[in-house]
């Protein structure tokens, strides 16, 4: 994977808090002009090496898509009620809500993104306590008025893999976001653009979040290295969506999914050509498709002692169709799956020794299935109410 370089900043000469407010200074311990975006204190902070300037978000509605390209520190005050106690003990949201002319379509990697707040090519960003909200974010176009991808946060080049310079984001509420017109139905019929977090070449934390009604995925990652943690997501196609994640050459380490609370999707965490990804104790729930689908030769992945229910197919190594092999080595282990209405597991390139071991299977028509000629591990597993335990077939059931 190409990592983009990041240079840090010069750092200022010490550390420096800016408030944001649309009236009552809700941080009295800092003294001078109350901002009245967050973008105009943004650009009034000056540039340090790492986000250890501040700029606390006092409650209230701020329509407005944030540029972010220093290292910086942006925190909503109070909304989790951990924060110092304000003059006026308000506790209500700091919400940043689309503009009144719409989001902007900005260039982003390959392509243009039209996101509430974009941070780019930069060492260290914290991002906490916020409400991002994308009702009525609207179908937003490029240039040339091609259709766009769109979230609430976008990061591109940010953090710096290895080191302690990371993009965090924590205990922020994104909901409704792009992707959907003014009325809430979707910009088009067949799919989905709006995401609630997407981060492309990006060393980062994503923890204790609340991200849900997002119309493609409340999280995507694309290549870079992530620790995706602890977060409640609901309402989307993809839960958790990884493509083209490995290992990086700075650390020689890989991407974490863990004690998320992942609920209603078609499929709750997706590997998409992603390897070395240790996929572990999170709470799964699905209406159609797989709790974890491992496709286009995902491999090296570990997916242990996650609990996954009501999807069809509990994990899902490699679809059909999917046209590449190299399914291997993957480690199913310590998994509960529950009430799969297909099958417990699915292991369609079964030739790649995969090791699924230890799992706990109930109440499905079918534990273990695969299709082609095995040369992985399938025991030991325990089973419960489950009317073919182990089984072949040319097809999917």
């Amino acid at each position: 994977m190409t990592i983009a370089i990041v240079v840090l900043q010069v750092a200022s000469a010490s550390a420096k808090t800016l408030v944001v407010s649309k009236g009552v200074n809700c941080w009295p311990q800092v003294a001078g002009p109350l901002y009245p975006t967050i973008q105009a204190a943004v650009n009034a902070m000056p540039t340090a090496g790492t986000a250890v300037n501040t700029v606390i978000v006092c409650p209230g509605i701020y329509p407005e898509q944030v540029v972010i390209t220093k290292n910086i520190t942006i925190t909503g005050a109070l909304r989790d009620g951990t924060d110092p106690e304000s003059q006026n003990g308000n506790s209500a949201e700091a919400r940043i809500v689309v503009p009144p002319g719409g989001l902007v379509a900005l260039p982003f990697g390959s392509g243009f993104i039209a996101a509430q707040i974009v941070a780019q090519n930069i060492a260290d960003l914290n991002l906490t306590n916020l409400t991002i909200d994308g009702n009525g974010g609207g179908c937003p176009l490029d240039p040339a008025g091609q259709p766009v991808r769109s979230a609430g946060i976008a990061l591109l080049n940010v953090g710096l893999p290895g080191t302690s310079y990371d993009a965090t984001i924590s205990k922020n509420n994104i909901r409704s976001q792009v992707g959907k017109k003014s009325d809430g139905s979707r910009c088009y019929a067949d799919a989905g653009q709006g995401e609630g977090v997407i981060a492309e070449d990006s060393w980062f934390t994503l923890d204790s979040n609340s991200i849900h009604g997002i119309d493609l995925s409340p999280v995507h990652q694309i290549r870079g290295i992530s620790r995706i943690k602890s977060n409640s997501l609901g309402l989307g196609f993809y839960g958790v969506w990884l493509s083209n994640v490995s290992l990086t050459a700075a650390n020689n380490a890989g991407s974490t999914v863990s004690l998320n609370d992942i609920q209603g999707f078609s499929a709750g965490i997706h590997l998409d050509a992603s390897s070395n990804v240790l996929v572990t104790q999170n709470n799964i729930s699905n209406w159609t498709g797989a709790g974890i689908w491992l496709s286009h030769g995902s491999s090296d992945n570990d997916l242990i002692s996650n609990r996954i229910a009501d999807a069809w197919y509990g994990i899902d190594l490699g679809g059909a169709g999917d046209g590449l092999g190299g399914h291997a080595r993957n480690t199913v282990r310590s998994n509960t799956i529950t009430r799969s209405a297909r099958a417990a597991i699915v292991d369609v390139f079964s030739h790649g020794s995969n090791q699924i071991s230890s799992n706990t299977i109930s109440d499905a028509p079918i534990g273990v299935f695969y299709m082609s000629t095995v040369d992985d591990v399938f025991v030991p597993n325990s089973f419960f109410n489950v009317t073919v335990l182990i089984t072949t077939g040319t097809s999917l059931p």
